[in-house]
Formats: structure tokens, sequence, C-alpha cells
């Protein structure tokens, strides 16, 4: 299929507010579609690139990542451990989705999402922000206007909606699981001067296993 791009003017910008700056949807087929952070030569800004079809590769701090239809990757263009591309040796086309957005709260905000989860995320096709995204793409339509508050929404839905599958994930890990737990229990039976040993001994786990779970989660003691 042909390449569809929107480029996005955003009207009285404010420069605290992330800025989307264009949406594409491209196929590729040839390894010649690579990008390296360490020697991109277009201006920094931050990318988050999804699958629809085939799959490419995306490689960072973690090491290299395979994106199936329903993944995609976030980073900043200008990350020296960033690479991705269209694979060597992939008989499949790629077919993708891509926003891009500026703006230094929005490069804090990216830091801070692959920070805690990595560059790799999981979507639905059907999720709503990845319909956002195709909707601004159109044969006919090459750019539009957004306000400055329409443009920041869209860059905070697709973060948001980032953050909430990979919580979801998260949510169902043991160490989660007894943090909830504890929370549950401590709601329940509060009133009754519980120590931790109290909480401890009510979930059947050890005082010093509990602590050291509930330090890493819940950012307290």
């Amino acid at each position: 299929m042909p390449d569809l791009f929107c480029g996005i003017q955003v009207l009285n910008p404010l420069p605290a507010l992330p800025q989307p700056v264009g949406i594409g949807e491209e196929t590729r087929s040839s390894p010649a579609y690579r990008f390296a952070g360490r020697t991109r030569p277009d201006g920094r800004h931050c990318i988050f690139q999804y699958t629809l079809a085939g799959w490419g590769l995306f490689t960072d701090a973690a090491g290299e990542h395979r994106l199936p239809p329903g993944t995609g990757f976030l980073c900043e263009s200008d990350d020296p451990a960033t690479v991705y591309g269209y694979a060597a040796g992939n008989r499949e086309p790629w077919r993708f989705v891509y926003v891009g957005f500026v703006g230094e709260a929005a490069h804090t905000m990216v830091r801070g999402l692959v920070g805690r989860f990595g560059g790799v995320h999981s979507l639905p096709p059907e999720h709503p922000v990845i319909g956002q995204l195709r909707g601004f793409l159109g044969r006919e339509r090459r750019s539009c206007s957004l306000t400055a508050a329409d443009a920041a929404r869209l860059v905070f839905d697709l973060l948001a909606a980032l953050v909430a599958a990979k919580e979801a994930i998260l949510e169902q890990r043991p160490d989660h699981v007894l943090v909830r737990r504890a929370r549950e229990f401590i709601d329940q039976f509060g009133d009754n001067n519980l120590n931790v040993s109290d909480v401890a001994r009510g979930l059947q786990v050890s005082r010093e296993h509990l602590t050291r779970v509930f330090t890493q989660q819940a950012g307290c003691s």
C-alpha cells in the first residue's frame, strides 16, 4: 500500500505541553529501511511505532526485540542505544503506523516510561488509541491543525494507554498480588494495632519477604 502521512500543526502551541508533529502509515520490505539513534540525521523527537502486519526489529539497551502485529516501540529518536528497521532475511512486508512528537515534557515522560517498563509495548489492534492515530490518515489528507489542548491530549492518551497495558500485566505478578493482599489485609484489620509480623503471618509469608516486596513495589515501608 502507498505511504500515508499527516503533518500536524499545533495552533498557538505551549512549549510546556507535548506536541505531535506527524502521523504516518508505511509498508517497508527492504533492509535499507533502518534508523539508528546514534547517527539519525533528523531533528530530536519521540517516536511510537506500531506493527499492523508483518514484523520489524527494534534494538535498545535491553537487547533486540522482534515486533509482530500488536506490538510497537517507544523511544527518543536520538537515543544512541536504539536501532530499528526491516530485518535482513525477513520475507514479509512490514506495515506499521507511527507518530512523532516533541516537547521537553514529552521527552521527560518517554524517558520515565521507558525506564520503568522498557521500550517495547503491546496493544490490541482494536485499541481506541490505535484507531485514533489511523483516523488522521487518508489518501487526500496530508496535514491538519490541532489546538494545543487537543495535541497534548493525543500524546497523553497514547502514553496513558501504554502505561495501562503494562500495569495490567504487572498486576498479575506474584509480588504485585502480595502487595494488593497486604493492603486489603491492613484495610480489613488495621484497627487492631497491626504490626508487620501480624500482616506477614496473616498472609502466610515471612516478615522479611513481605517487607522487601512491599518496599520495592509500593515505594514505602
